[in-house]
């Protein structure tokens, strides 16, 4: 595999990294675009990867497709004015949104 060096973000560029590496069993990726949502997204599919082994032939997309899926979900969490709120950002339909969690543990039983 060959790729460029070159990484942007909204402010500037560089020929600087190196656009490729390895997930487990001696699969390969590449990425374009912004390395930090890059890397973010191969982190989510090594993690996913550990449980979830990209076989049979016949598996791999859907396996990858899962891998994204639960990348795209994210839980951000805090506390406002003492009490505690829980988003759910949600990158599905495009552009993402955060959407109040109220009932958090019933939510995560009922799914």
């Amino acid at each position: 595999m060959a790729s460029d060096w070159k990484i942007e973000d909204n402010v500037s560029g560089s020929e600087t990294a190196h656009k490729q590496g390895t997930l487990p069993d001696g699969w390969h990726f590449m990425y374009a675009g912004v390395q930090a949502r890059a890397v973010e997204l191969v982190i989510s599919v090594r993690e996913h990867l550990e449980t979830h082994p990209l076989a049979p032939p016949r598996r791999i997309s859907r396996t990858l497709k899962e891998a994204i899926r639960k990348h795209r979900e994210k839980i951000v969490c805090g506390f406002y004015e003492g009490t505690a709120v829980i988003f759910l950002i949600d990158e599905t339909r495009g552009e993402p949104i955060a959407r109040p969690i109220e009932n958090f543990a019933l939510l995560r039983v009922v799914r």
